[in-house]
């Protein structure tokens, strides 16, 4: 579907222990997360298809954790993100 959830770093919290992790975005039953990606917020990751095609996107305004996201990538198949050099 090409959705994108931007939320700032901080609000993941630090588990000390065992833990099962935190939720970084919701997602249906039949989509499946294909990247996470740590990154200034003026250099947005680069997403690229199966193919090799890349694909340069703005990010949308800051929201908050286990969001379910918002449409970025229209008509466009990521298979991963990769940083923006």
């Amino acid at each position: 579907q090409g959705k994108l959830l931007s939320f700032a770093a901080d609000e993941l919290a630090e588990l000390s222990g065992v833990g099962s992790g935190v939720i970084l975005m919701r997602i249906d039953a039949k989509d499946e997360l294909i990247g996470a990606l740590c990154h200034e917020r003026d250099r947005t990751p680069i997403a690229v298809d199966e193919e090799g095609n890349e694909r340069r996107f703005q990010t949308p305004e800051l929201a908050h954790r286990a969001q379910t996201g918002r449409k970025a990538l229209p008509r466009f198949k990521p298979a991963t993100l990769v940083p923006r050099p």
